[in-house]
């Protein structure tokens, strides 16, 4: 494969602040909802792919199966972006 596909975890629009020594943190689940998994559908076919894959894993992991997009517009709170770069 020539192009690597790139996992964006750390993408968040607003930081949730918590007590303790974890005062920043990125949830990928929490209160029984998870960070949405966005792509773009004219990206490599791959990229859709790993997004389901990722979700799937997610899900028999937590019991809780992210939401998948692939708009352009971002309006989330968590967000798990994934794509390729030059694309």
């Amino acid at each position: 494969m020539r192009k690597t596909i790139f996992v964006y975890l750390i993408f968040a629009s607003i930081v949730k602040s918590f007590c303790g020594s974890n005062k920043y943190v990125f949830p990928i689940v929490s209160d029984k909802k998870a960070a949405v998994i966005y792509f773009d559908i004219n990206d490599y076919k791959v990229v859709g792919i790993s997004s389901e894959l990722l979700a799937n894993d997610i899900e028999s992991i937590t019991g809780i199966k992210p939401e998948i997009k692939s708009s352009k517009k971002i309006c989330d709170q968590y967000v798990i972006i994934i794509g390729t770069l030059n694309k």
